[in-house]
Order: structure tokens, then C-alpha cells, then sequence
């Protein structure tokens, strides 16, 4: 899924989003094509308003569609001219864990592989490229309160960094970004729940941020400061430090995660 604000935050950065697309793109910044793949129609029309706005002369291409349709993202996938592909598939849900877990992993896992996976055959033909790969700060630490989101987005970073490692000998780049806190309506909402968000960042922000990390060819991003230094104990450390940090609760301290109660489990049916 697109999120708008997002997006948004990504083109409004004109002067970074056009350096980098005369840097990968032959030609001008404004002769670049656009692609964006989103299951809320009104929210893309907007995005790609904004896109218009920003300069691109060319086709703006709106695809509404969910990103855990394997089959109809190979399709829009296979179909697109490819130079910069962004998977941006994430969501952070559910007022139990079995109710979200699945839903979680079908879409920020399955969701980027799907939006990947079809590029790679082109891309590597090509010989050129670069893949943005929207993992979390979250992918390096455990959490009480949605344990299926870290576990999605460690994987997602995972899958990003092998995947810069295979993709490296046809001169396709990969970047994961792992960003902290970025306020959007989600957060919003979160703040609403008496939350506090350390070092939260507006999307205007992270974008730039983004698109700085993939022209210097970055393998992994994390910013801003907080959740680089927490990123950065937690893989320096020793095992005995995770476990301290989990269950004494300075993890979930450290996220703003002291308000939650204890989740629900909730039931699998079947």
C-alpha cells in the first residue's frame, strides 16, 4: 500500500527527487515516467497530482490494487520501465496478535516481495537500477506490543541486504531504509492513545533523508538519531544485554511503549 503523506513528503523534496532522477534516469528529471501502486484510489489521484505539480511532464500511471495480489503485481510490475523501484507495502495493526500476525506478514512480507521479485528479471537484464526496500528501525529489537510487525520488518531488512549482495554483479543497487518514528496519520493516532514517540520526524523529512541514503548507495539507513543509537546497542551487544533490555521492559521504554496494556492474544479460528 501507498501512503499518501508519504509520497507526498517524497515529491515535495523537488530539488533531491530531481537530482536523483537526472543521476538514474536518462535524461531530465522531467521526461522520468511515474508508477504508483496503492488500493485507494482518491489518495493516489492526489499523490499524482502532486506529482504533476513537481514537473513530470510524462505519464503519471495510478494502479489501485492490493499488494498481496501476487499475480496483479507481476502483471503492473512486469509491464513498467523500470529504473527506481520502491517498496513502501506496510501495515501496523490489530488489537490482538492472531488477529493481526497474518495480515501483518501477508502484506509488509509478501506485499515487498511481490512488489520486488517481478523487477528483478528486468533489472538484471538492464544491468542498472535501484531498489528502495521500506524496512523499520523496529526490524533490530523485539516488542511486546506487536511482536508480528518487528519479526515482519527484520525480515524485510534481511531480505534487502542479501538481495543487494545477489543484485550487485548486474549493477543493480539496493537500499533498506529504517526509519524511526514518522508522523502520518498513524502516528496521529498513536499519539492519540497518550503514546509518546521518541524522536518522531515529519515525512517531508524521512523522505529527504531517503533519498540522500540511495545516492550514496547506502546498504541500510536508519535514522533519526534515537533509533539509530538503540539499533546500534541491541547489534553491538551481547545476548544477555537483548534479554536484559526485553524483559525489563527498557525496550519498550525506549519505543513509547510503557503506556500499553497488556495485549490481547486473541484466538485463531478454524
Amino acid at each position: 500500500g501507498i501512503n499518501a503523506e508519504y509520497m507526498e513528503a517524497v515529491v515535495s523534496t523537488q530539488s533531491t527527487w530531481k537530482q536523483w532522477y537526472q543521476r538514474r534516469v536518462h535524461g531530465e528529471f522531467p521526461q522520468a515516467k511515474l508508477t504508483l501502486l496503492g488500493r485507494n484510489v482518491e489518495r493516489l489521484q492526489q499523490v499524482a497530482g502532486e506529482c504533476r505539480a513537481a514537473g513530470t511532464r510524462r505519464e503519471v500511471v495510478v494502479h489501485s490494487l492490493d499488494v498481496t495480489d501476487r499475480a496483479a503485481m507481476a502483471k503492473v510490475v512486469h509491464g513498467a520501465e523500470l529504473d527506481l523501484v520502491f517498496a513502501n507495502a506496510g501495515v501496523h495493526l490489530g488489537d490482538s496478535l492472531c488477529d493481526a500476525a497474518q495480515l501483518t506478514t501477508d502484506v509488509n512480507v509478501n506485499g515487498t516481495l511481490n512488489t520486488v521479485l517481478p523487477a528483478l528479471e528486468l533489472l538484471q537484464k538492464q544491468r542498472r537500477g535501484h531498489i528502495i526496500i521500506h524496512a523499520s528501525s523496529a526490524a533490530f529489537l523485539a516488542n511486546k506490543a506487536f511482536p508480528e510487525y518487528h519479526a515482519s520488518k527484520a525480515m524485510v531488512l534481511n531480505f534487502a541486504q542479501g538481495l543487494r549482495m545477489a543484485m550487485r554483479p548486474y549493477g543493480v543497487q539496493v537500499t533498506a531504509v529504517c526509519p524511526g518514528w514518522i508522523r502520518t496519520s498513524l502516528t496521529d493516532h498513536l499519539r492519540s492513545s497518550n503514546m509518546t514517540l521518541l524522536s518522531e520526524i515529519s515525512a517531508p523529512d524521512a523522505a529527504a533523508r531517503i533519498l540522500d541514503a540511495a545516492q550514496r548507495d547506502e546498504a541500510v539507513a536508519i535514522f533519526p538519531f534515537m533509533p539509530k543509537l538503540h539499533s546500534t546497542l541491541t547489534r553491538s551487544h551481547t545476548p544477555a544485554w537483548m534479554q536484559f533490555s526485553n524483559d525489563s521492559g527498557f525496550t519498550d521504554a525506549f519505543l513509547g511503549f510503557g503506556w500499553q496494556k497488556e495485549r490481547p492474544i486473541g484466538v485463531v479460528s478454524g
